[in-house]
């Protein structure tokens, strides 16, 4: 497990905004303790009216809905400023082949996303993006249409944001930014924490707010002399910045599975991205780790190393050399891992088994994969049945 980033940067609490990923009910549970349905929200919030808010400018969610009233999707969406970009899949599709989003959102939320399969334009969405608040909740909301050609009459598209049944937890946003002008540099940080009367929230919310006020001292300690000596030029060159965010990948009573991702520039051509993902077992207060999902004595890595490496080839994105050393079965290489109601989702940074260009790759390893390895009493077991 990463404790933290492989990237770093400077932050300074300057700011506060709340806002929260609802907790719902839906989601299949894991074999950490038995899920138990709940109320479409918290008993609270269902009785404060529903107010639009401001489009946070910054943001990684996952929203699921319908094109067309019968095509279920799930869409992960991130803003940066003015730019829109994601992916989505199809529901029925096992494999989960994800279609490439890019576009633009404006001040009023009315968004456009061109969609990519390769380096084919294969559709279109249009619409209006929402935050909608109630209390200290928020989720993001999307209507509009898809169409196969710009312009084109298109079909219904209706998403909201995903929601998890949390056991009467919630899991709320905490944003914090800083712009610090006299030293150039910036930061916009996002990570969850846990709200309700449950004493496992506390435990949740100290680890994960100091992971992240770790990586940030860390970022800093490193790129304290380059900020001191950028801040004595008079030139406008941009100056440091850190964004991090965040994905949840599953969420229910037992087990929160997040994704984190980071953007730091530091100078030069880019800057730099990196990934940490936590699967945290709620009823023990601890991060779980990969060998924590599979039987003992299990060779897991080359189960998993064998799966990545004969998908990522078909992409075609890399040499075989390249990917065979960023998707061998060596634990380094298989840090980034997340529970997800598909597969066992493992993310490949950037530069880890591509160039640059291609970015992060992540493959779904299905259960089905997994089931002759996976610990019959362990958090897979509900999802290899």
């Amino acid at each position: 497990m990463k404790q933290t980033f492989k990237t770093f940067s400077l932050w300074t609490v300057a700011g506060l905004a709340t806002f929260g990923l609802i907790a719902c009910s839906g989601d299949k549970p894991t074999q950490l303790g038995i899920s138990q349905p709940s109320p479409a929200a918290s008993p609270a919030a269902s009785l404060v009216p529903a107010v639009l808010g401001p489009l946070p400018a910054r943001f990684n969610r996952v929203l699921v809905g319908t094109i067309d009233g019968k095509h279920a999707i799930q869409l992960e969406l991130g803003r940066n400023d003015e730019s829109l970009y994601g992916r989505y899949f199809y529901e029925k599709n096992a494999d989960r082949k994800y279609l490439d989003l890019s576009g633009q959102v404006d001040a009023s939320g009315k968004a456009a996303l061109t969609e990519m399969a390769g380096e084919k334009q294969t559709g279109f969405f249009s619409g209006t993006l929402i935050n909608e608040i109630r209390g200290d909740e928020s989720a993001l909301k999307f209507t509009g249409t898809w169409a196969k050609t710009k312009g084109a009459a298109g079909m219904p598209v209706v998403l909201a944001e995903k929601q998890y049944d949390l056991g009467g937890l919630r899991l709320i946003v905490k944003q914090e930014k800083e712009e610090n002008k006299k030293l150039k540099f910036s930061t916009d940080v996002a990570y969850p924490q846990l709200a309700g009367n449950d004493p496992r929230a506390a435990q949740f919310n100290k680890t994960i707010r100091e992971m992240v006020e770790t990586s940030l001292k860390a970022f800093k300690d490193e790129n304290q002399e380059g900020m001191q000596e950028l801040a004595k030029e008079a030139d406008d060159r941009p100056g440091y910045a850190m964004d991090i965010s965040y994905t949840v990948a599953y969420a229910d009573k037992n087990l929160i599975s997040l994704l984190f991702n980071n953007y730091s520039f530091t100078g030069g051509a880019h800057g730099n991205t990196g990934s940490a993902a936590y699967n945290y077992d709620l009823n023990r207060g601890v991060m779980l780790k990969l060998a924590d999902l599979f039987q003992p004595g299990a060779n897991y890595l080359k189960v998993l190393s064998d799966y990545c490496v004969s998908k990522i080839k078909k992409s075609d994105m890399s040499d075989d050399e390249w990917i065979r050393n960023g998707a061998g079965p060596n634990a380094e290489n298989y840090e980034s891992w997340n529970i997800t109601p598909q597969g066992l989702q493992i993310t490949f940074d950037a530069y880890q088994v591509a160039a640059y260009a291609a970015g992060p790759q992540d493959v779904v390893i299905p259960y089905s994969v997994l089931k002759p390895i996976a610990k019959p009493d362990g958090p897979l077991a509900a999802f290899v049945k």
